[in-house]
């Protein structure tokens, strides 16, 4: 009886015991693992290479030499790698703050336009049906006692209704733009070659833009990542090539001024173009989380 309480007491731990111990993930960039080619590139456009280099023969060196003036060298090249990294990081977030302001303005705008649109729409369902059933009614009730041609006017009229008025609600209305006059620009106009008064871009992150990528899987590719981006555009976003796009993209970059007003079309337009310049932005997190775990290896 003891036995048999003794192992009913430790069934638990062996059961315990033999389940498989997960073991946690290699860390990115262990001693002697070279940095990515991005992350390379990242380091040549906040200019640390050579100060990367330096730590790096300092690092070798003082695991011979316990010096003190060696350490402390070590210590203020290290500081200065980090604040070039939490540089990049801050400059970074900017760029994204500012267009995050540029989607949230434009969504509001997009938002309340719609909300009118949807309302128009309806408004014209409800006049649609109700003119060309009154109407109808009145062709029907006058064709007992009178003779045409009145009953036929009403029918008429009542079949121009039920046609006409659907018709009127398939063009694409225009609402008065709130940024009329202003010409201030979005955070596309630099993507596009056009004036911007606001902050704009960090050179960090302009040069980041204007730089082709130098990952082995982009090795083939002679685009910028913002001429990739413009390509993206003529063949997914309906971009129209040549001359004949430029007061779609003055439109949509916020500097037109000849149109006080804006379409439905513009406002998705602007937001999509602005969601997909934040996402190849974004991907600079990538690049500088890079580079700082082979920093952290130095």
């Amino acid at each position: 009886m003891t036995a048999v309480l003794v192992a009913s007491a430790t069934y638990p731990y062996f059961c315990f015991a033999v389940e498989p111990i997960a073991t946690p993930p290699m860390l990115k960039g262990t001693q002697g693992e070279e940095p990515t080619a991005n992350a390379m590139q990242m380091a040549r456009l906040l200019k640390i290479v050579d100060v990367m280099s330096e730590l790096k023969e300092k690092a070798a060196t003082a695991e011979s030499q316990q010096a003190n003036d060696q350490l402390i060298q070590i210590l203020l090249l290290r500081q200065k790698l980090s604040r070039a990294v939490q540089y990049a990081s801050l400059e970074l977030e900017e760029a994204l703050a500012n267009i995050d302001g540029d989607i949230a303005s434009n969504s509001m705008h997009l938002s309340y336009f719609t909300a009118k649109h949807d309302r128009s729409a309806l408004l014209n369902g409800m006049t649609t049906f109700i003119a060309s059933g009154t109407l109808g009614v009145l062709d029907s009730s006058l064709g007992i006692n009178q003779a045409a041609p009145i009953p036929n006017i009403f029918g008429i009229a009542g079949n121009s209704v039920a046609v006409g008025l659907p018709l009127l609600g398939l063009y694409p209305p225009k609402y008065k733009n709130p940024d009329a006059g202003q010409r201030k620009g979005n955070m596309l106009a630099p993507i596009f070659g056009r004036p911007y008064s606001g902050a704009g871009y960090d050179p960090l992150i302009w040069s980041y833009l204007e730089a082709v990528p130098a990952s082995s899987a982009n090795s083939s590719l002679t685009d910028t990542r913002r001429e990739h981006l413009l390509k993206e555009w003529q063949s997914y976003r309906g971009l129209a090539k040549g001359s004949q796009n430029k007061l779609f993209i003055d439109q949509v970059s916020g500097v037109s001024s000849k149109d006080s007003r804006v379409s439905l079309d513009i406002l998705k337009a602007r937001s999509e173009f602005l969601v997909d310049l934040r996402a190849v932005i974004q991907q600079m997190y990538k690049d500088i989380s890079d580079l700082n775990s082979y920093i952290m290896t130095l």
